[in-house]
């Protein structure tokens, strides 16, 4: 295989058992599998391939998610980080404002609080995780909840989610949507909805205090499946 395609699955080594610390890895089944990709994952990828804005050793491809653009690494930086900058460029150079990947490649996704921080490229994010999905891939999302203190605190949060949010991106296994009733969707994405953990409401006296950390886990499938 080229080195080219060294982002593959099968090219890049296991990071399972995961520790996420300081996040917490849930107990449901989505949260257990061994990711392909971690958008947003900061020092600490919970997948094969970690993909952040900020370069760092533990990030496996420098990326710009707002934007889908390739970061250079800061002057400076260590060999290894420079190293790893190169390797992003060389992935990302024709493919600005996608992810650079082919259609139906990737196995999975989990994205740890990193969508709150995309401003008025979520949608299109959120279309080419679906055009690089295989088919029966996963798409795990774990946001803050509106309203709760987690969902307000951080001023570099970007947008809120409440319960039913990512139903937005749900369709039939033929291809409809159910915005067709009454519009044009403005989305691609057609998911199956397979998971949607809610926090429970904090005492309403407690509410956007520091302990008030609710969240939503989705688990979103690619309708089909595919041979492995």
């Amino acid at each position: 295989m080229a080195d080219a395609e060294w982002w593959k699955y099968d090219q890049l080594e296991s990071r399972n058992p995961v520790d996420w610390s300081p996040a917490v890895r849930g107990d449901r089944e989505w949260d257990q599998l061994d990711f392909h990709l971690d958008l947003g994952c900061g020092t600490v990828p919970k997948a094969r391939l970690g993909i952040d804005r900020h370069p760092h050793p533990n990030v496996g491809l420098n990326m710009e998610l707002e934007s889908l653009t390739w970061v250079p690494p800061p002057q400076g930086s260590s060999e290894e980080v420079q190293k790893i900058g190169r390797r992003s460029y060389e992935l990302c150079k024709d493919k600005s404002g996608s992810l650079p990947f082919p259609d139906g490649s990737i196995r999975s996704i989990i994205s740890h609080h990193c969508l709150e921080h995309i401003d008025g490229g979520f949608l299109h994010l959120m279309d080419e995780c679906y055009r690089v999905l295989e088919p029966g891939g996963v798409f795990r999302i774990i946001v803050p909840l509106f309203p709760s203190h987690a969902a307000v605190a951080d001023p570099d949060h970007k947008r809120y989610f409440c319960e039913g949010t990512f139903k937005t991106f749900e369709g039939s296994p033929s291809g409809e949507h159910w915005h067709e009733s009454f519009s044009v969707p403005y989305t691609q994405c057609r998911f199956e909805l397979v998971d949607e953990d809610i926090s429970p409401y904090t005492d309403p006296y407690a509410m956007f205090h520091e302990g008030d950390a609710r969240e939503m886990r989705v688990a979103l499938r690619k309708y089909g499946s595919v041979d492995r």
